[in-house]
């Protein structure tokens, strides 16, 4: 099963390699649109966690719409992404603009790197790309592919591209290569919009959610500044990142990760709301494991 994956996962980039970056970002959206349609528990999924958001302010039909959009968008950057992927850092199209680079600037001046995190928007494999092709000290950290093959393919993709990753797994070799980062003064960048089970209680969006709090444990240790940073597209197929100011982490709450892990969400939650087409609406947000809750001091 994971060769006939692999195999899938191989033609596709080799169509969208064929096509160019608009003709894939399309046919994309046209796969997207397609599994909207056939994708039926997902979908009940999807409508599901937009009404438990936004409640009676949306219509049913709107609703609906919303959740088409999701997916038509989700899979055009997966299928724009692959076309990225063949490409190396040097040959990458001038499709993205970066708003508060100034923000990072003066965070990395401090000496103590800086702690990136962002939501699923947008095509957001972009942003650690061309954050390193503005000439920020990027490493991505991410959950490996089930599957060992794709994931080698992604490996090679990232090394063409120059973003290098650091893995969560193993646990404390990650934590070590993030701490070492932050030490060389160089930036982590984490997405923290989507379930952990064995994560602490927050809310995000107004619900209850979990979330793994080491983004909150490096910031602190490391006495990094924490900035959210984001990605959309705009209706003329380009890119913009937006860098926020740093993220105010709380010196005097009760309990210190669990707060700042709450600022950090807050403002991701602020841009998933700003764009909510470009977000993974069909992700198991909201789904808690009360039983797997961590408590941090």
């Amino acid at each position: 099963m994971q060769r006939i994956e692999w195999l899938g996962f191989k033609a596709l980039a080799l169509v969208c390699g064929l096509l160019g970056r608009h003709g894939a970002f399309l046919f994309g959206w046209v796969l997207g649109t397609l599994f909207w349609w056939v994708g039926f528990k997902r979908r009940r999924r999807t409508l599901r966690n937009i009404e438990l958001v936004y409640g009676e302010s949306l219509t049913p039909a709107a609703r609906r719409w919303l959740g088409k959009r999701c997916y038509a968008f989700a899979g055009g950057f997966f299928t724009e992404l692959l076309w990225f992927g063949i490409r190396k850092q040097k040959g990458l199209p001038r499709c993205c603009r970066l708003v508060g680079a100034e923000h990072l600037r003066e965070a990395l001046r401090g000496g103590r790197g800086a702690v990136l995190v962002s939501a699923h928007v947008g095509n957001f494999p972009l942003l650690g790309i061309y954050l390193r092709r503005f000439g920020f000290p990027v490493h991505a950290v991410l959950v490996a592919p089930f599957n060992p093959l794709v994931a080698r393919e992604l490996e090679r993709m990232r090394r063409r591209l120059e973003l290098p990753e650091i893995y969560v797994v193993p646990r404390k070799t990650a934590a070590i290569r993030c701490l070492n980062a932050l030490r060389n003064n160089q930036a982590i960048w984490t997405l923290i919009d989507q379930k952990f089970h064995q994560g602490i209680l927050i809310k995000f969006l107004g619900h209850p959610a979990q979330v793994a709090a080491g983004t909150a444990l490096f910031a602190l240790r490391a006495c990094s500044p924490a900035l959210a940073v984001n990605i959309h597209r705009t209706p003329r197929a380009k890119y913009v990142i937006t860098i926020s100011e740093p993220i105010k982490v709380p010196s005097d709450a009760e309990n210190l990760i669990t707060a700042t892990m709450q600022n950090f969400s807050d403002k991701v939650g602020e841009f998933v709301l700003k764009y909510p087409q470009q977000w993974t609406w069909f992700h198991r947000r909201w789904q808690v494991r009360w039983h797997k809750l961590k408590k941090h001091g």
